[in-house]
């Protein structure tokens, strides 16, 4: 009778690690892909700017909602002309969502 008691104890000590271990393989999983989405929202604003071109871009701010899709993702633009140097822009893209948020930065040229 102990021994059975031993040898549940045992299993289910184990099977509770599977269980969170499971539960932080999720949360992972749904890390990893809401950065990723936010990195290709931020990508492909980034590539709408550069075909504006430098002198057409503007900083702009799309809040939550406003994204075709993507409705849990806010992506601000900051377009700084002239900057590092006249003729060329810095865009910066942050991507926002409601845990985190991803930044990418170019340069653009005329």
């Amino acid at each position: 009778m102990i021994e059975l008691l031993v040898a549940m104890l045992i299993l289910s000590t184990g099977l509770l690690g599977i269980g969170r271990l499971t539960i932080a393989v999720m949360e992972g999983n749904l890390r990893s892909r809401n950065h990723g989405v936010a990195t290709l929202l931020a990508q492909d604003r980034v590539e709408a700017v550069k075909g504006l071109g430098a002198g057409s871009a503007t900083s702009t701010t799309e809040d939550y909602g406003t994204i075709p899709v993507f409705p849990n993702y806010k992506r601000v633009t900051e377009v700084r002309p002239n900057v590092p140097e006249t003729g060329l822009s810095t865009v910066t893209v942050t991507v926002y969502w409601d845990r985190g948020s991803a930044v990418l930065q170019t340069l653009v040229g005329r």
